[in-house]
């Protein structure tokens, strides 16, 4: 009973340690664009912190990001402005960005900071699309308003420029290390860790954070995305996942022109899957999917019904069509490169011209199965045939009852020349030569 004691006493001591104790810099690194797959890597790892250790941890999140979904860039900023944790964002290494959405992650920070020979802003919503009516103008504004508003509270926030935060947002203005901290959009530039973690404790008083005053002593542990974390990432990038979708769809019309391929079922098939996944975690226009698909079950009937290439037009209209609307998101981070629409149409093009050169080849093609494909054989009467008595003729491999409007001799050679029910009509070949 004592022993027993004695191990929960010391099982016990030693989650309250973990709990009180555990202090350590984290740093969580981040590269790519701003999706619900980075909403998942640094919320866990900051709910964690949270739960554990509270202001015990210094979080580092080192980012390099060309910008993102805003919902995801709002749960991100949102869970950094109430955290007890401190959260550092580190804009690193030396050629990273923090565009667009990363921006305000940047801005949400308790401390920001950028390495040497980096970059951020370009926060400006872009709005998606062909030309502005009145109804797009409004909303336009709307999202840029709202978006303003959003960027001047964080500002507010952490006491940094509110009028140069909101011109970045609604001017797409962009500024070096250097200008962003003679600005006050960030609060010092850092070379590397080391660096960062002296500055940290020069501004424990005045950041407010008590276990800055330690941040050279903390052991630093570095975690990133896990395997499936960076699978996910990589085919949530629309061009990606629009890649995946083109390529499954066109994996399962080329098995439906040749069934039995099984290859191309079963690539196609995985691809448009994954694709639908990626799509899910996207903002996506549901009316240009349907167009996509629609342009494939186009062309699946170019291969069956000979349109004259109507059918396979239609389906390039709707493709390009679909393509251009697919991605419902203000942030060219996010935009399905035009580049690369026009390289799969050409493709698809491509394929469906030698697919229908295929097809009016086998069209065109003299039958050569099947009883159509008796006429112009020759064979040997092997009965008499008369005008008014059928005879039996041995043609390719088979006997047949003949007619013919002529008398032939048995052992004389004929032609097919018409098929009547079971019977061939034929005519000698001495005569039509």
């Amino acid at each position: 009973m004592i022993r027993g004691r004695r191990f929960l006493f010391l099982f016990y001591s030693l989650i309250v340690g973990t709990f009180l104790y555990a202090q350590e810099v984290v740093v969580a690194r981040w590269q790519g664009a701003i999706t619900p797959v980075t909403v998942e890597f640094i919320l866990d790892k900051l709910k964690n912190i949270n739960y554990m250790h509270d202001d015990s941890t210094i979080f580092i999140l080192e980012l390099d990001t060309p910008g993102g979904l805003l919902e995801s860039t709002r749960e991100i900023a949102k869970s950094f402005l109430n955290s007890k944790t401190p959260i550092v964002v580190y804009v690193a290494p030396s050629g990273a960005r923090a565009a667009s959405a990363g921006f305000f992650l940047l801005q949400a920070a308790h401390v920001a900071v950028m390495a040497p020979g980096t970059n951020t802003g370009a926060a400006h919503p872009v709005t998606v699309g062909g030309e502005e009516n009145k109804q797009s103008k409004e909303l336009k504004k709307k999202i840029e308003e709202d978006t303003a508003a959003y960027i001047r509270a964080i500002a507010k926030k952490r006491k940094r420029n509110v009028e140069l935060a909101e011109k970045v947002v609604l001017e797409s203005l962009s500024f070096t290390e250097e200008e962003a901290l003679d600005k006050n959009l960030i609060d010092f530039i850092a070379k590397d860790y080391l660096e960062l973690l002296k500055e940290l404790e020069k501004r424990a008083e005045s950041l407010e954070f008590a276990i800055f005053k330690e941040a050279t002593e903390l052991p630093r542990r570095v975690v990133e995305p896990t395997v499936w974390q960076k699978f996910l990432a990589v085919i949530s990038n629309p061009n990606i996942a629009y890649l995946l979708l083109s390529l499954g769809m066109l994996g399962i019309m080329v098995e439906l022109y040749n069934p039995g391929a099984i290859l191309p079922g079963v690539v196609g098939s995985i691809a448009l899957l994954l694709s639908l996944y990626s799509l899910s975690v996207l903002p996506i226009n549901y009316v240009a999917l349907a167009l996509i698909f629609l342009a494939f079950i186009f062309f699946a009937l170019e291969i069956k019904i000979t349109s004259f290439g109507l059918l396979g037009t239609a389906g390039v209209v709707s493709f390009v069509l679909g393509s251009l609307m697919l991605i419902r998101s203000p942030d060219p981070a996010m935009q399905i490169s035009k580049f690369l629409i026009g390289s799969i149409t050409v493709a698809l093009v491509i394929i469906g011209v030698f697919l229908v050169v295929i097809i009016v080849r086998v069209h065109t093609k003299p039958v050569v199965t099947g009883i159509e494909g008796l006429i112009g054989k020759e064979g040997e009467v092997i009965r008499s045939i008369t005008p008014e008595e059928e005879g039996k003729v041995f043609v390719h491999g088979e006997i047949w009852f003949a007619e013919s409007s002529r008398e032939i001799e048995k052992g004389k050679k004929v032609k097919v020349v018409a098929v009547k029910g079971s019977r061939v009509i034929v005519e000698p070949v001495e005569e039509r030569r």
